[in-house]
């Protein structure tokens, strides 16, 4: 779905529900990178996979990129700090931390990605329930990632994946992922 798979048009729709998400600015090639206060700016591909092409860049730079990029604040937080809720037919059903594994850093983004390298541990669902069950209404669909990130006193969304990697979260969930996607996407059929 292009929306989910659009980091820009996600953070747009769920801004416009009030469900708080990291500031995103839309980067098209030819324009300057944005500042934001307080940190560096973080740049990631308008529609990636994995970290794949994340990396920092300094406010005013001028980049040679061929394709839309969205900049965010690097959120201060560690990356351990982050959470990955998996959720299946609209219901939260496990959260994961990530941290950086063996790769610590690509572009001066430390990386805690499972597919590249970051290693997963159990989190509390409690806290970030809510909001990944609001994202996940608001956008529709019947496996999703939201990762979250500490804001202020609270989390705010960073971006939705709409084919999230199950493995790493697996290992550490307390319950059987594999069977709660497929439950989903059966209850999704059946209302087809």
């Amino acid at each position: 779905m292009q929306l989910r798979s659009d980091k820009w048009l996600t953070a747009v729709e769920l801004a416009l529900a009030g469900i708080p998400v990291v500031p995103t600015c839309l980067l098209l090639p030819g324009m300057v990178v944005p500042e934001f206060t307080g940190s560096h700016t973080l740049l990631k591909p308008r529609v990636a996979a994995g970290g794949r092409g994340v990396r920092t860049a300094e406010a005013g730079t001028a980049l040679a990129l061929t394709e839309p990029h969205v900049a965010q604040p690097l959120v201060d937080a560690p990356a351990e700090e982050h959470v990955r809720v998996i959720v299946c037919g609209f219901e939260p059903v496990a959260a994961m931390h990530r941290a950086p594994g063996a790769v610590l850093s690509t572009n001066g983004v430390q990386v805690n990605n499972i597919e590249a390298g970051g290693l997963s541990s159990s989190a509390a669902l409690g806290p970030v329930r809510d909001l990944a069950e609001a994202a996940a209404r608001r956008l529709g669909g019947d496996i999703l990632g939201v990762d979250l990130v500490p804001w202020g006193r609270t989390f705010a969304v960073l971006e939705v994946n709409a084919c999230p990697g199950l493995a790493g979260i697996a290992q550490v969930a307390k319950v059987d992922l594999y069977m709660q996607a497929a439950q989903a996407t059966l209850n999704r059929l059946r209302r087809a």
